[in-house]
């Protein structure tokens, strides 16, 4: 019975809390784990971060999750790795590979348009501006719609709350005209990940999350789901923490669904990553040319293709934060993929650069 019992807590130390490896030549050995909780334990200091959860792999395996921190500060419920967090605009690359994979089977063209009389939403919204008219499912995900959708024009996706994504979306078409035809400049653009949302529900008939758990159904990734504008904090998700006269549960976030909408664990979102990331194992859920098109920069905008920011190395991620969440994303060209998301965004103008270093200094730090 001893016996029996050392062996299941063993299991649960595994399965819930700090490490674990496959296979053995890539194991991490003490001295690695050292540096990584350093590391860690360095940047949330610096950032009064509350709570981080982080996983890496290398050559298509998993070789490390790790979870620090505290979940909720007033029962200091730890943080581990089977902990949901929002991941923010790293939904981009979600909603991207699933437009991708429509376009890899036929079923949508990256030049078809969106709105107007041949749009595919045609059916759903009354355009009037022969720019909108004009915007193909391209100039949306490079986001080439037009500045006036931009978030440096007041993101249209934070206002008016209480709207659905219909009467938000219409809402916008009457009220924010765009000035230059599509795909004349790169302006960021959440509204433009919301109408792609929006596609992929029209042409699948399914509601946008459910899509993706049919694209990824063999792929077993079942802490994916669409975070709820309600506080959190406990068996499943962190609790939010903003650092500013915000709230992390003031907003919509349901509504963000298909550009910032998304919570999930860093393991299911490495996994995610791997099955897009162009290398042999594990097989990828797209064909070799349509991860090429989705990760090639755009006209407009050199370090950013569809859905993912990209450089000169091959390597491709996402970043961003919203109140109370932040969140990075990495598929590096050396086969390596990463992801760490933290409970709070820090005010501090070196936040996001620092999250964004914060694997790449644990990776420098280990044997290889």
């Amino acid at each position: 019975m001893k016996l029996l019992i050392a062996i299941i807590m063993l299991a649960a130390l595994v399965y819930f809390g700090r490490a674990f490896f496959t296979p053995a030549e890539y194991a991490l050995n003490d001295a690695d784990i050292a540096h990584a909780d350093r590391v860690v334990s360095q940047f949330m200091s610096r950032y009064d971060v509350p709570g981080l959860s982080l996983a890496w792999a290398k050559d298509g395996r998993i070789i490390l999750t790790r979870a620090y921190g505290v979940v909720n500060k007033g029962s200091n419920i730890p943080v581990n790795v089977n902990h949901q967090f929002r991941i923010a605009s790293v939904s981009k690359p979600i909603t991207s590979t699933m437009i991708m994979r429509l376009v890899e089977e036929g079923r949508i063209s990256l030049d078809d348009t969106v709105f107007g009389t041949d749009g595919i939403l045609a059916d759903s919204y009354v355009a009037s501006d022969p720019n909108v008219r004009a915007i193909t499912i391209r100039h949306l995900l490079e986001h080439t719609a037009g500045e006036e959708w931009s978030n440096e024009r007041e993101d249209p996706m934070f206002a008016n709350p209480l709207m659905t994504h219909h009467e938000l979306i219409q809402w916008v078409l009457d009220n924010r005209r765009l000035v230059l035809p599509p795909g004349s400049t790169y302006h960021y653009s959440n509204f433009g990940y919301s109408v792609l949302g929006r596609v992929i529900e029209r042409v699948t008939g399914e509601a946008y999350a459910d899509y993706f758990r049919t694209m990824t159904a063999p792929l077993g990734l079942s802490d994916f789901a669409i975070a709820s504008d309600f506080e959190a904090g406990g068996i499943l998700e962190v609790q939010y923490y903003a650092q500013k006269n915000t709230s992390p549960y003031a907003f919509p976030i349901a509504r963000m669904d298909s550009y910032g909408g998304w919570k999930t664990t860093p393991e299911d979102m490495v996994k995610f990553l791997l099955v897009v990331d162009g290398f042999s194992e594990p097989a990828d859920i797209l064909q070799p040319q349509t991860i090429i098109e989705m990760t090639t920069p755009g006209l407009q905008n050199g370090n950013y293709a569809k859905g993912w920011a990209v450089n000169s190395s091959n390597n491709w991620w996402h970043l961003e934060s919203l109140p109370g969440t932040a969140s990075v994303a990495v598929r590096t060209s050396s086969n390596m993929a990463w992801a760490v998301f933290v409970n709070t965004r820090s005010p501090d103008s070196g936040f996001d650069g620092a999250l964004d270093n914060l694997m790449w200094q644990v990776v420098q730090g280990v044997h290889q």
